[in-house]
């Protein structure tokens, strides 16, 4: 293909634009489906994952990842809400958490014996307590 027709095509892609390819069809004389066909000719080293696809912009091959995804290939999921704690991001907002560790963005603590008279769980096992109380699960009342 020339020059030109090669740069609509890629600016219809990139672009993801309806009008775009219809432009395509009137500026290059060629119908979408062959201009799909020329879209989707590109070849990624490796392949992209997770539904990402590869494509051509500027004659540089890279993968235009799904919502979701990011990296050269598509392989990382991203979590918007981070993954605390040492979490890691095993799907598109789904974090895998470290044992005593739970939630979205593995933030809340697990305590296996509860934290007693208003304590609150804030590492595994580890209680903060409310005064007068203390000890592991906030048990233990001061003597004043």
């Amino acid at each position: 293909l020339p020059v030109l027709q090669l740069h609509v095509i890629q600016n219809a892609k990139t672009e993801e634009s309806a009008s775009d390819l219809e432009n395509a069809d009137v500026l290059l004389g060629m119908g979408v489906d062959t201009v799909i066909k020329y879209l989707q000719d590109v070849s990624c080293e490796g392949g992209c994952q997770n539904g990402g696809e590869c494509i051509s912009v500027n004659g540089v091959v890279k993968c235009l990842c799904a919502s979701g995804w990011t990296g050269s290939r598509c392989q990382e999921a991203i979590c918007p809400q981070g993954c605390r704690n040492n979490g890691a991001c095993v799907a598109p907002g789904i974090c895998s958490c470290p044992a005593g560790w739970v939630g979205r963005a593995c933030h809340l603590a697990v305590c296996k014996l509860p934290c007693q008279h208003g304590g609150k769980c804030i590492a595994p096992n580890v209680c903060r307590c409310r005064l007068p109380y203390s000890g592991p699960q906030c048990t233990k009342k001061r003597k004043e």
